[in-house]
């Protein structure tokens, strides 16, 4: 096989019995896809193996897409978007927009359903605008699903021009603090005038090293803070 020496046969074999490092594995998989070969056994296992190793190797995402293609419904997919999803909130890997089209369309059918991977999503696409109307439904779903629990973020905001937000919502000013993930981030704050002394609101941190808090002032409301 290294030696090109190969056909039908070997790669099915190789396929069904080889174990060794995914850049080899990727190999076999991109020569039997070449011979017209069912390569959708040796997919899902190249799929578990990056989630159970770490071992994000170049061409996995081609391989997941052509896995999905043939297998929207199997838990493996749905599980390596959570994977890679993560990874990426923790700065190890960097999605094209097509994975996180199909998050979406995953969240839209309910096979994903942690809140993590949900918020990234709506952080993604806030800044890309011209994305949006493609996941429009999505973003709805998740912003929607958020508010009836009464759970608020700033990034709902991006999306108003698609999603009514309620005046609860409108009426909090939000504030988002970035720094290193697993910090415990507090707010303390005065209003100038009042007497009730130094508020404190402790931040959630909503992603890794993101921390969000919200608070109602009025208008005429002047705040210090530290």
């Amino acid at each position: 096989f290294v030696s090109k020496k190969y056909n039908r046969d070997t790669l099915t074999y190789l396929m069904k019995h080889f174990e060794g490092e995914l850049e080899d594995l990727l190999l076999i998989w991109e020569r039997s896809r070449k011979f017209g070969l069912d390569t959708t056994a040796l997919e899902k296992r190249m799929l578990r193996q990056t989630m159970f190793t770490g071992n994000d190797a170049d061409g996995l995402f081609q391989v997941f897409e052509e896995y999905y293609r043939k297998n929207q419904e199997e838990e493996t997919a749905g599980q390596y978007l959570s994977y890679v999803s993560d990874r990426e909130r923790r700065g190890i890997l960097t999605l094209p927009e097509s994975m996180h089209g199909i998050i979406g369309q995953e969240i839209l059918a309910g096979r994903i359903t942690d809140r993590q991977t949900k918020i990234h999503f709506l952080y993604y696409f806030a800044a890309r605008e011209a994305w949006i109307p493609k996941v429009e439904d999505a973003v709805r779903f998740i912003i929607e699903g958020f508010l009836q629990e009464g759970y608020f973020l700033p990034v709902y905001h991006a999306y108003r021009q698609w999603v009514a937000l309620p005046t609860e919502y409108m009426e909090r000013t939000f504030l988002t603090y970035r720094g290193a993930a697993g910090q415990r981030a507090v707010l303390y704050y005065h209003i100038e005038g009042e007497h009730t002394g130094e508020h404190k609101n402790t931040l959630q941190e909503i992603l890794p090293g993101v921390y969000v808090g919200s608070m109602y002032f009025y208008q005429s409301d002047h705040v210090s803070y530290r």
